[in-house]
């Protein structure tokens, strides 16, 4: 009987050490897929993912981390050199959610204009801009704003200057204007640097170049990106 009894013990005993073991295993499993957890970007969390970001929430981070704006040598390879005319857009799609636009209009009293209309009289407001895009929503844009006389065919620079703006978890900050040439003949050119921060990589600054003409439809602008 005594035998018997022993027996028992040790097949318990057994058992209790194997049920321990798979519930250490399990325990660590866990812990360690709680550990690897991944974010996932939606267009209805971006902005609370930035925010995360923001705070220093790693598994947010690492997320929008992946999209290529967040890249500036990338965005430098799709941006640097293109040129954008008046009263167009330029979208530059990373094929990953993510995006750039290059924007440029012209204005008179705050009402935008066709690119195709030739100016006699008022002043022009141009507006070059650059903006960041991550699954539809803007995150960030810089814009450059000038405002020139035509002055028939020698346009004369009357005021220059630059804004930034972003959603919360990223900041866009203008870094200031300089003139290229503020009396024509035939243009006046002017140019802009904003720096884009975030938590997710390198700073991009980006360095616009915008000029305007006697004749508005024949506007341009041109980009870069520094880091």
């Amino acid at each position: 009987m005594e035998e018997k009894r022993k027996h028992k013990e040790l097949i318990r005993e057994a058992l209790r050490s194997l049920i321990d073991k798979h519930t250490k295993r399990t325990l660590t499993t866990v812990a360690f897929a709680q550990q690897s957890e991944v974010a996932v970007i939606t267009k209805n969390n971006v902005k609370d993912m930035l925010e995360k970001a923001n705070k220093g929430d790693q598994a947010a981070i690492k997320a929008l981390s992946k999209f290529s704006i967040f890249d500036p040598k990338k965005v430098a390879e799709k941006v640097n050199g293109v040129r954008v005319y008046a009263g167009q857009t330029k979208t530059i799609d990373f094929g990953d959610g993510s995006a750039i636009t290059l924007d440029y209009q012209i204005t008179s009293g705050g009402t935008q204009i066709p690119a195709y209309y030739t100016w006699e009289g008022d002043y022009v407001h141009a507006i070059a801009m650059h903006k960041w895009f991550l699954l539809g929503v803007e995150v960030g844009r810089y814009e450059l704003h000038f405002i020139y006389d035509p002055n028939g065919n020698n346009p004369i620079l009357k005021e220059k200057w630059d804004i930034g703006s972003a959603i919360y978890g990223n900041q866009v900050n203008p870094l200031g204007t300089d003139v290229l040439t503020d009396v024509g003949p035939y243009a006046v050119g002017v140019t802009g640097r904003g720096i884009w921060s975030t938590n997710m990589g390198a700073s991009q600054t980006v360095k616009i170049n915008a000029y305007g003409y006697f004749d508005p439809s024949l506007n341009w602008a041109e980009e870069w990106i520094y880091y």
